[in-house]
């Protein structure tokens, strides 16, 4: 009798470590809101150089940018230790309009998209997780400069030495943290934020770059002055690389998403 209770409670035991050590499966798709904070001090002193050259009323470039995400999120939990893997879309935006009393203004546009994919690792429960995040990615930035015409319209043309699209591509690396909360059956909340630091920059070297070929490459880049480029580039001897913008753009990025969440066995 005493070796059958011994054997049943090992039984009893052994089934309860199988069961603890169960490994749980999750995968699932998200959209959302995101924000970028990154350093505009370059992009700004643009802007109040071309308000003191051509007597513009540029506002500034906020700090904060807002756009849109998509992520799909996998992962396994085994007991309370959670894994997940997190591929990122993120696109923000911001449009800066300055017009004048002739109806004839200047726009400048900034955009950054973000393809990245994280890795974290953390705790769970069947209804909440939270990880610490690392990963890379790739980051396109890039500033639309048109003429706007008195119709509204906007015009990129070469008749305008300062249209261009000028654009910078680089590879940050992210450290961050994820936070998923259950809602109801399938649907979660996710909240994740990363800071985000540029380790190679491509084209953008030296700053971002309108590889129109319609451009000598004496004024590809978008400057700090236009004026002090247009001066220099009919001189010839435009060559400090100190006068343009810097094409890094590296901060704080958060984002919160409505995920639909799907759990296997």
């Amino acid at each position: 009798m005493k070796k059958k209770l011994i054997c049943l409670f090992l039984l009893i035991n052994i089934s309860t470590f199988a069961q603890s050590d169960e490994i749980d499966g999750f995968a699932g798709f998200g959209a959302g809101w995101t924000a970028n904070s990154f350093d505009m001090s370059s992009l700004n002193t643009m802007l109040e150089n071309y308000n003191q050259d051509y007597q513009g009323e540029f506002s500034p470039f906020n700090t904060i940018s807002h756009g849109y995400a998509y992520k799909l999120t996998f992962g396994a939990r085994m007991n309370h230790f959670v894994f997940q893997g997190t591929w990122n879309y993120i696109k923000t935006n911001q449009d800066n309009v300055f017009i004048r009393t002739t109806k004839y203004g200047r726009a400048f546009e900034l955009n950054t998209q973000d393809v990245n994919l994280t890795f974290g690792l953390g705790y769970g429960t069947n209804f909440f997780r939270i990880t610490g995040d690392f990963g890379m990615g790739y980051r396109i930035v890039d500033i639309h400069s048109a003429q706007i015409m008195p119709d509204g319209t906007r015009s990129y043309g070469s008749q305008n030495y300062m249209n261009g699209i000028f654009q910078s591509g680089q590879i940050p690396i992210y450290f961050g943290a994820t936070v998923d909360f259950k809602l109801y059956r399938w649907f979660h909340i996710q909240l994740s934020a990363n800071t985000n630091t540029i380790v190679f920059e491509g084209d953008g070297l030296q700053g971002l770059i309108d590889n129109n070929s319609s451009r000598g490459p004496a004024y590809d880049e978008l400057p700090l002055s236009h004026k002090a480029m247009y001066d220099d580039v009919i001189g010839g001897n435009f060559t400090n690389t100190s006068n343009y913008v810097s094409g890094v753009f590296q901060g704080f990025q958060f984002s919160a998403s409505l995920f639909i969440n799907l759990s296997f066995h």
